[in-house]
């Protein structure tokens, strides 16, 4: 079903990747989630009995590269992952009760949107983000009756009750996944697995596992004069420019240019890097 919350929550990713346009060492950028890529997968388990339901998700990530094409380091800025299934959950202890859960409209959302993240080394592909706050909107709505309804009873709890997501406060865990980029597509990889404690003061009661993979992917136009490919033109490109200004006719990288930087640095795409190129660099200099 839709989720007008996530809906406002995409126009201000995308307002926030657009902001970051002045003043930053690179640009930060939303990656959109593949839906048909993406899954997440909840196991409600209480008093030692379990169920499962999965569901797509839909929503997106803002992160920024050192380098769109040979990217190094990433930091992240944004995410929200909508759920676009609701989930209905059944536990049975056969004639010594039941519970029934259902999970409506839910998300789950970076709780500082807008605060780097980072930078992480992409090692070999893999990238580790430790300690990453999210919160959670929606509700859950939950009936129990005979031995779990007794168990949340002496948690301190309800046999009926719903409960607002939002209300349950920011957690931490970990992102782990992958990152590669090909002809300017990146392509991100986010995997879940998180384990919560139903009541943090009662743990005996019961977890709620979550597990899964995010994919998604966004091609990254390369702005004219971005030498190091890094989304933006700025002093860094400067010196890589200056390091491959090698002069008309020249067509091989000067000493102290890489083959990627003198690419970069060829404006005009006539094989050399000489004024003209320059009159083109210095146009989108800072811009």
């Amino acid at each position: 079903m839709p989720c007008a919350a996530c809906t406002r929550r995409s126009v201000l990713s995308l307002v926030l990747a657009a902001s970051f346009t002045a003043g930053a060492l690179a640009l930060p950028f939303a990656v959109p989630v593949n839906q048909s890529q993406s899954s997440l997968t909840f196991d409600l388990c209480v008093v030692g009995k379990c169920d499962t339901k999965s569901s797509p998700v839909t929503g997106l990530a803002i992160i920024e590269l050192d380098s769109v094409d040979i990217p190094t380091q990433i930091t992240l800025y944004d995410f929200y992952f909508h759920l676009t299934n609701n989930m209905n959950w059944t536990l049975s202890w056969s004639i010594l009760g039941s519970l029934t859960a259902s999970a409506t409209n839910v998300t789950v959302l970076d709780a500082l949107p807008g605060t780097a993240l980072g930078p992480v080394p992409i090692t070999a592909t893999q990238y580790d983000f430790t300690g990453v706050p999210s919160d959670a909107t929606g509700t859950l709505t939950y009936h129990a009756t005979y031995l779990p309804c007794t168990a949340l009873l002496a948690a301190g709890h309800l046999c009926d009750d719903t409960i607002d997501l939002a209300d349950q406060g920011t957690q931490a865990g970990d992102m782990t996944g992958t990152l590669t980029t090909a002809s300017r597509t990146v392509y991100l990889v986010a995997n879940v697995d998180r384990t919560t404690p139903l009541d943090p003061n009662n743990p005996s009661l019961g977890t709620m596992h979550v597990y899964g993979t995010v994919r998604g992917q966004a091609y990254v136009p390369r702005p004219v004069g971005d030498v190091d490919g890094d989304g933006d033109v700025d002093n860094l490109d400067f010196t890589y420019f200056a390091q491959a200004l090698a002069g008309p006719g020249a067509t091989t990288p000067p000493p102290g240019s890489s083959a990627y930087h003198f690419a970069g640095s060829d404006l005009d795409a006539d094989g050399d890097v000489d004024l003209a190129d320059f009159a083109q660099f210095a146009v989108h200099f800072g811009a």
